[in-house]
């Protein structure tokens, strides 16, 4: 991080398992884990950008909801056998 830039507050929820591997990671690199996920979020964001001016942002967005979409019918099948379908 470059000294005097001003910096911007953010937070988010993690699941309790990933954020005890963030702050597994943060020790392995001798940070605190709240600048951890600072850097990574540093180094991730412009790579983010370049597949979002290719259209493979959107691609990989659209990707993750079809993934959420056929959980939600296979949990649906899975509890429900006799009603293979979508749900209504």
């Amino acid at each position: 991080m470059e000294e005097g830039k001003e910096l911007v507050v953010m937070s988010m929820k993690l699941r309790p398992e990933v954020a005890e591997k963030v702050k597994y990671l943060a020790k392995k690199a001798d940070l605190k884990p709240a600048r951890f996920l600072a850097n990574l979020v540093e180094t991730v964001v412009p790579d983010l950008m370049v597949c979002e001016s290719l259209g493979v942002f959107k691609l990989s967005v659209l990707m993750q909801d079809l993934k959420e979409e056929l959980k939600s019918w296979s949990n649906f099948v899975r509890d429900e056998p006799g009603n293979v379908g979508t749900p209504a």
